[in-house]
């Protein structure tokens, strides 16, 4: 069974050359696996699942700030060697705004400058309860996004840094 998940079937297909060379480090040749295919197919998602860890967790193991929006709640999760913050903020209960409406980091830096009374800002500090990447995992699971752009969340650590002060 994978430690995470076991990739499914069109990311195996764009990792094909990668599965080979795992297969290669296995001693596994391409007559052996399709052997493995008829034979033994209890082993073959073995295999898969193994590569699936692998894959995952070289991936897990890049992911520095996740990022999960809904519509009322901006959370950037920043994971550390031995823990994990939260920054971010939800919005008052009398705003009906809709977060997920908001594609572009400038329309949420422009709603936080425009909106500063409907804001409760949200900080936290977890230590991990089980391996980093175990725990980013649960987070990207969570309907979480690894974070591309950070705009946004520097602009969140601004204003809890001047909120503070």
């Amino acid at each position: 069974m994978a430690k995470y998940r076991r990739l499914h079937m069109d990311e195996l297909e764009k990792l094909e050359k990668e599965f080979v060379r795992f297969l290669a480090a296995q001693s596994i040749t391409a007559a052996d696996y399709q052997n493995i295919l008829v034979a033994d197919p209890q082993k073959q998602m073995e295999l898969i699942d193994r590569f699936s860890d692998v894959v995952l967790t070289k991936t897990l193991s890049n992911i520095k700030i996740l990022e999960q929006k809904t519509p009322k709640r901006l959370i950037y999760f920043t994971f550390y060697k031995d823990h994990a913050t939260l920054h971010g903020f939800e919005l008052a209960e009398s705003q009906e705004t809709d977060l997920t409406t908001y594609n572009h980091p400038e329309q949420i830096i422009q709603y936080i400058i425009t909106h500063p009374l409907h804001i409760n800002w949200l900080k936290g500090t977890k230590p991990y309860r089980k391996e980093k990447s175990e725990e980013i995992f649960e987070v990207l699971e969570n309907n979480c996004l690894i974070v591309q752009d950070d705009a946004v969340y520097q602009f969140i650590l601004q204003k809890l840094d001047h909120a503070e002060q």
